[in-house]
């Protein structure tokens, strides 16, 4: 939504089943994230067993001193009635960053067997390239140290590597969708990736931990995924025809 002073205010909504806001939860149905710039965005929603729920995106910051855009990372937890879980983060917010002065985004994010975190998304480099990154978090929002470097997998295979979605595997492993590739419509293909529970990849997936799947000799990009239960993976997206 759009709030008093124009500013992109993410919000958390929950529907009766026939459709009405259910104004049992947050203010009249609708739960708002505090703000203090522009530009702030969730992209993924999850919920616990327990009824609790998360989301994530990206949390504008002021315009750095070079006038580009700053985005850090944005994880919430709400309470089913809709207000903030105070023991997770600070008063129910996590806001997190992996380049200093540049945007960084969160697409993918789903939980673990004891509600530890992991998301994914991409980051920005100085040279405006992006790199894909995935990050796990314990179930209070602090960084888990064991998992790839403080907290944090980050690959770079390419001019852009985004993790667009994220599905934790029964066994822990951590399967991947995105893109990876060149700057706007450029060759970029589907990329699926699988790291081992410590963020390290896993190997029996091309070799490598990835493939790269070319749709067109253009701009492919997986952004949805799901796992049969015979272990294949299905990735949707979208390509450039022209």
């Amino acid at each position: 939504t759009i709030d008093s002073l124009f500013r992109n205010q993410p919000v958390v909504v929950r529907l009766n089943e026939d459709g009405t806001l259910d104004s049992t939860f947050g203010t009249n149905g609708v739960a708002y994230l505090p703000i203090i710039d522009l530009d702030n965005r969730l992209n993924s929603i999850s919920l616990l067993k327990d009824g609790r729920i998360l989301v994530s995106g990206h949390y504008g910051k002021p315009l750095t001193t070079s006038g580009q855009f700053d985005f850090d990372l944005l994880i919430a937890r709400l309470l089913p009635d809709g207000s903030f879980d105070t023991t997770f983060g600070i008063n129910g917010m996590v806001i997190d960053t992996v380049s200093t002065d540049y945007v960084d985004d969160l697409f993918g994010m789903d939980t673990t067997s004891d509600n530890s975190i992991v998301v994914s998304g991409y980051t920005t480099n100085p040279d405006f390239s992006f790199d894909l990154i995935a990050l796990k978090y314990d179930s209070t929002g602090v960084r888990d140290s064991s998992f790839g470097n403080n907290g944090l997998f980050r690959f770079d295979n390419d001019i852009q590597d985004v993790g667009y979605d994220l599905q934790v595997q029964p066994d822990g492993k951590i399967v991947l969708a995105g893109t990876s590739g060149g700057f706007f419509f450029t060759d970029r293909d589907f990329l699926l990736m699988r790291l081992n529970m410590d963020g390290s990849p896993d190997t029996s997936l091309g070799g490598t931990g990835y493939t790269l799947t070319t749709i067109l000799n253009d701009f492919d990009e997986a952004n949805g995924m799901a796992i049969q239960s015979d272990g294949r993976i299905l990735l949707a997206g979208k390509t450039f025809n022209g």
